[in-house]
């Protein structure tokens, strides 16, 4: 991925959906609390939360992207 990555984790309330809308305005593609159809190479994925994903593949592999990989890239 070329670009900078950003990851922006915040409670409800805290102005996660505004940086969001702000980064789509911005022509960067978003991946926010869920992963929406054609945001992911991996259909098996579509619909889970961000979160959920990451700590899955943590826990069973020690590398906290491994499942949003393929996802960032078919991001760009």
């Amino acid at each position: 991925m070329t670009g900078p990555r950003i990851i922006n984790l915040g409670l409800p309330k805290t102005g996660t959906t505004t940086l969001t809308d702000a980064l789509r305005h911005a022509g960067l593609r978003v991946a926010d609390w869920r992963i929406r159809k054609g945001q992911s190479a991996l259909p098996d994925i579509t619909g889970e939360h961000v979160g959920r994903i990451i700590y899955a593949d943590y826990f069973a592999s020690g590398d906290r992207w491994r499942g949003c990989k393929n996802s960032t890239q078919s991001m760009r």
